[in-house]
């Protein structure tokens, strides 16, 4: 239930259409274009740390909206979709987007 390889570390190899990876980058379970589900590494722009929603980035820079935990957002011009996580699993206090757990234990094992 995680990315095969660190959503952080911008040197991970055979990412897939779409992913990015990078400081801002987290793990989402994706609904790809051929009905499959995976777990890919896409950025996250938290905007800012009032808010009750957040961005997720695909590709070069297109964006959708997470307002529901649970929902599958689409993209303009891509296929498949990716499922939103609860804001406060993403985004912490200062409206950064906060290191998932997965990644957080990978981190401590390559230690």
């Amino acid at each position: 239930k995680t990315c095969r390889s660190s959503c952080k570390d911008s040197s991970s190899s055979g990412l897939k259409t779409g992913e990015t990876v990078g400081a801002t980058s987290r793990c989402f379970l994706a609904k790809l274009a051929d009905g499959s589900e995976a777990y890919r590494c896409y950025r996250a722009d938290c905007e800012g740390a009032r808010g009750s929603h957040y961005r997720v980035i695909v590709g070069n820079g297109t964006a959708s909206r997470c307002t529901t935990p649970g929902k599958f957002i689409s993209f303009s011009g891509w296929s498949g979709s990716v499922a939103c996580e609860d804001r406060s699993q993403v985004c912490n206090a200062n409206g950064g987007v906060k290191t998932a757990f997965e990644e957080q234990r990978r981190e401590k094992m390559l230690q």
